[in-house]
């Protein structure tokens, strides 16, 4: 299901494999990676991606592959650290979350979006912070529920899951 759209993140330079010609689909996503691959396609669409200054996370290292999407992200309020100071780079990215971080990219880049009423049998373990992002971004059709009509909203997101919101995001940047 996800073939043609990791294809297409692959081609364009957006996503990377883990060993040459090996993708890992149903591998989880970290906070890296996927500021990483946002990081990539808001360049490669000619926005300015320089960051003035580090983050100041105490988690991302100075000259990690990570280093300058984390600063850009934190520097354009995409992303935000943990109160202790940190990113957690490695720590798996969460449905929710991913949506949380592509609303506000959208927020930036000034896209205007309506809420949709989410109809989710588990609509309840949406986090509250995170309810009308997820709403934001299936009504523009980003992100899809799982087939048993739920969102898994706390489930780790997938690289095979990541280039389907990348792709679809990609078009909803470029039909305007």
């Amino acid at each position: 299901w996800y073939f043609d759209e990791m294809d297409w993140a692959v081609t364009q330079g957006l996503l990377k494999g883990t060993e040459p010609y090996y993708y890992e689909p149903e591998t989880g996503l970290t906070r890296a990676m996927f500021v990483t691959i946002l990081y990539r396609l808001m360049e490669q669409q000619g926005y300015d991606v320089s960051a003035a200054e580090s983050a100041g996370f105490s988690d991302v290292a100075l000259g990690s592959w990570y280093e300058d999407a984390v600063n850009w992200s934190s520097a354009n309020e995409i992303v935000f650290g943990y109160e202790n100071g940190t990113f957690r780079p490695n720590v798996s990215i969460t449905r929710e979350e991913m949506c949380a971080i592509l609303d506000r990219l959208l927020t930036l880049l000034k896209h205007d979006s309506q809420t949709t009423e989410l109809s989710f049998d588990d609509n309840g373990k949406i986090s509250s912070w995170a309810c009308d992002a997820v709403g934001r971004l299936v009504g523009l059709g980003i992100i899809r529920g799982m087939g048993d009509n739920t969102f898994a909203p706390r489930n780790t997101a997938t690289r095979a899951e990541a280039s389907t919101v990348l792709l679809r995001l990609y078009n909803v940047i470029t039909e305007e």
